[in-house]
């Protein structure tokens, strides 16, 4: 298998697996019905799965740890992407699709009708 990120470190107990995502690296949130939601993050090459807790009572501590997670990582990107410049394909279509909105929504006066100074 090529070098693609993958270093597997076993450290203490249960373990860690140390890796960085590779170029076609992605995550998503799948479920069919609320309470059956899946946290999917395929890494490339490998791939995990986090699901929602069979018992109503563990999920407290599942949105603690996704809001944990969620903040963690978006402090990573900060400091790996300091200039925010690279960004997922839903954050830039969001952009371009508030932009057009945004171009759409301004209103131009019509010629010979300019406002005074």
């Amino acid at each position: 298998m090529p070098d693609r990120g993958l270093d597997i470190d076993v450290i203490g107990s249960p373990g860690m697996l140390i890796c960085w995502p590779g170029p076609d690296a992605t995550a998503g949130v799948f479920g069919d019905q609320p309470g059956d939601e899946h946290l999917i993050m395929l890494l490339d090459p490998l791939a995990l799965a986090l699901t929602t807790p069979p018992q109503p009572t563990d999920r407290p501590a599942m949105a603690r740890f996704l809001r944990e997670l969620a903040h963690s990582a978006t402090l990573m990107a900060d400091r790996v992407d300091p200039t925010g410049q690279f960004q997922p394909s839903w954050a830039t279509a969001s952009a371009n699709k508030q932009d057009e909105s945004s171009a759409a929504d301004t209103v131009k006066p019509a010629a010979g009708k300019q406002g005074r100074s």
